[in-house]
């Protein structure tokens, strides 16, 4: 279950940082969490790790992710939608300070994740891809006070969405004639697969046309 979080109001944006690491032998790891996660974590976030580092994406030494979770806030309807942000980094593991004994490969890969309550991706992943460039910049990962001070800094003074980080021109000439035509399916609420590499141009291009919905 997740802790209730006594240092922030229930209508705070952010609801979790949170890293996740991935290990050769144990997987998915989540490395650390503000505020803090209670172990075990809920099965409904069972798929975290693999939202926030998928398969493949180890190919790129960067990528942004998009995704999905179910609040589970007691006060909150369990039916509810939070919003997640994953910025992706990997590194050569000689370059750490702080390499754990047990790292034996080449690369070591985590992702930074913002569990929010609103749809503000486009005004935050600057910003987090910024602050996770940062983080490993400085190749020491137990330093993390930068995020607590993110944090605390989004909750006091929380972004607005705003359309000016998505881009209809973007869509048109990747689409041109067909973008109409995506349009109506998302306004008939068809099922529309998107197949995009890296996962970035995935996300924004779906972020830029569900944008044209009035």
């Amino acid at each position: 279950m997740i802790k209730q979080e006594s240092n922030s109001s229930e209508k705070s944006l952010v609801v979790h940082l949170i890293i996740i690491g991935f290990h050769h032998k144990k997987g998915h790891q989540i490395e650390y969490s503000y505020p803090l996660l209670n172990e075990p974590i809920d099965e409904r976030w069972s798929n975290l790790g693999g939202l926030a580092l998928p398969d493949g994406v180890h190919q790129r030494e960067n990528d942004l992710i998009y995704f999905h979770l179910p609040s589970l806030n007691n006060q909150d309807d369990y039916s509810k939608t939070l919003f997640g942000i994953a910025s992706y980094r990997q590194i050569d593991a000689n370059t750490v300070t702080n390499k754990e004994a047990d790292i034996t490969r080449n690369s070591i890969q985590k992702s930074v994740c913002l569990i929010l309550r609103r749809p503000v991706y486009g005004n935050l992943s600057e910003e987090l891809k910024l602050l996770t460039e940062k983080y490993f910049q400085e190749k020491n990962f137990n330093d993390r006070n930068m995020f607590e001070e993110f944090v605390d800094k989004l909750n006091k003074n929380p972004p607005q969405f705003n359309l000016k980080y998505y881009s209809a021109r973007d869509l048109v000439i990747r689409y041109r004639r067909k973008t109409l035509i995506l349009f109506k399916l998302i306004l008939l609420q068809k099922k529309v697969l998107f197949m995009l590499s890296p996962i970035q141009s995935l996300v924004e291009t779906i972020m830029n046309l569900v944008s044209l919905i009035p």
